[in-house]
């Protein structure tokens, strides 16, 4: 298994979601968004022998809103090592969720 980062296509009402997987020996230790303005979402990575590999699911707080909301990008970045390995970009509508 390699890294991989998909950032999902979006559905109105539901949380922005971005699907990520990370190879054997490799350990996914923080991730981090961007709580202003709803840019990005940072998944940071580093070695570790003997760690499984696997494919999570992260919901973010941010929900897709409808076509009157203004689009923006959502990047999603996968470091390992101070090394961007992997990256993936949506067009979106987001907003905070208020729950």
């Amino acid at each position: 298994m390699s890294y991989n980062l998909k950032v999902l296509e979006p559905v109105v009402g539901d949380k922005l979601k971005i699907e990520y997987s990370w190879p054997a020996d490799v350990e996914v230790v923080n991730i981090e968004g961007d709580t202003d303005y709803h840019r990005y979402v940072v998944f940071f990575c580093v070695k570790k022998i003997g760690n499984a590999g696997g494919t999570k699911t992260f919901d973010t707080p941010w929900v897709q809103f409808d076509e009157n909301t203004p689009q923006h990008s959502l990047s999603a970045m996968m470091v390992e090592s101070n090394t961007i390995v992997k990256r993936d970009r949506r067009m979106v509508r987001s907003g905070q969720s208020e729950a």
